[in-house]
């Protein structure tokens, strides 16, 4: 997880790093402890928030066949880091991609990032960007 790595960062901008999963409360906590992350991670099994912030679910073509053939060895480079045992949880959908939002204090989405393959994050740079104009404005 990228953001374990500049969470003094995310702190230092007073914003506070939650972490939504597809799985249970306890399969997120079960993961996030093994990650020793120092966020709050909390499961949506039924992916209630991914539905609200418009992230959708990907085409095997766009989640695993198109990178393995394009990026053959980058590709099995993410598979041998997977947590396989997280995607066979019975919550857990390997075709549903993720986000970004940056919530302000009164529940406003002032940032979204939706990803478009499953390795489409955006860096730590680019988020404390974000949190900086949200600041300045």
């Amino acid at each position: 997880m990228q953001v374990q790595g500049e969470i003094e960062g995310y702190a230092a901008r007073g914003a506070q790093v939650i972490a939504i999963g597809q799985g249970t409360g306890d399969e997120a906590a079960h993961y996030c402890g093994k990650a020793e992350v120092e966020f709050a991670c909390l499961g949506d099994p039924h992916k209630e928030a991914y539905k609200l912030n418009g992230l959708e679910r990907g085409s095997w073509w766009s989640v695993m066949l198109k990178d393995m053939i394009v990026h053959p060895i980058e590709s099995v480079s993410l598979i041998a880091e997977a947590d396989l045992k997280a995607a066979q949880l019975p919550a857990s959908d390997p075709l549903q991609l993720g986000g970004v939002a940056i919530v302000d204090r009164e529940g406003i989405v002032q940032y979204r990032h939706i990803a478009s393959r499953t390795d489409d994050v955006p860096s730590n740079q680019e988020i404390f960007e974000a949190l900086d104009r949200i600041a300045a404005a």
